[in-house]
């Protein structure tokens, strides 16, 4: 591999990518070449990242045993009555939000477009027509 010419302002570097250093043309100086980390998102990082007593920052799961049979989802929260809908927020923490934040860039990618929030729609109608 032929190295590549490199000016920034006034200064000309002459960068050599297979060995991993840059040159200085006007002082001569060469320095390594440090590669940037990859980008991952932070949603993508949730599920490894720990508080500082070590223990994961998601909740535990549930204890298992047999699940009561409930009317709805149990991610939802409580409906007021004089309404048929409604808008809950997805956490970040959660992991339909990390589903969601998953096949979102699989289609759209993540350099271009930044996922700022997600909703969860409640709508009790809907979902026993759903249930059905």
């Amino acid at each position: 591999m032929k190295d590549l010419a490199l000016m920034t302002c006034y200064i000309i570097y002459q960068l050599n990518l297979r060995a991993g250093y840059q040159r200085n043309l006007a002082t001569g100086t060469v320095r390594p070449l440090c590669a940037r980390p990859a980008f991952r998102a932070p949603a993508l990082l949730l599920p490894e990242l720990r508080t500082l007593s070590g223990s994961l920052a998601l909740a535990p799961p549930p204890a298992p045993g047999p699940l009561p049979a409930q009317p709805y989802p149990e991610t939802w929260g409580p409906l007021a009555p004089e309404r048929d809908w409604q808008q809950a927020p997805v956490a970040v923490e959660e992991r339909g939000y990390r589903l969601i934040y998953g096949l979102f860039h699989k289609s759209l990618p993540e350099a271009r477009y930044r996922l700022e929030r997600v909703w969860r729609v409640q709508n009790p109608f809907l979902w026993d027509k759903y249930k059905r």
